[in-house]
């Protein structure tokens, strides 16, 4: 992180985010990583803290922003369907 984007920290809305503790994805190219995103959760919604790919119009950072919209979409299905069994 540090090496990248110079720091170990970020700062968003005020707030101070540590990308290395967060959730994230990572895309790779074979066995060569090529792309990261970092995230965090507050209620129910995902808010992207970092996204950054080595290469542009691969569609590398398109990738990685849809497996967070995949993500939510599915623990949201699951807490709906568990609510329901209740």
């Amino acid at each position: 992180m540090r090496s990248h984007w110079g720091s170990d920290i970020v700062v968003g809305k005020g707030r101070v985010f540590h990308p290395a503790k967060l959730d994230g994805f990572a895309a790779f190219k074979g066995e060569n990583p090529v792309g990261l995103l970092t995230y965090r959760i507050e209620a129910s919604d995902y808010e992207v803290v970092t996204i950054d790919s080595t290469t542009e119009g691969e569609g590398i950072g398109t990738a990685l922003i849809n497996a967070v919209k995949e993500k939510g979409q599915s623990e949201r299905l699951q807490k709906t369907l568990a609510d329901n069994q209740q």
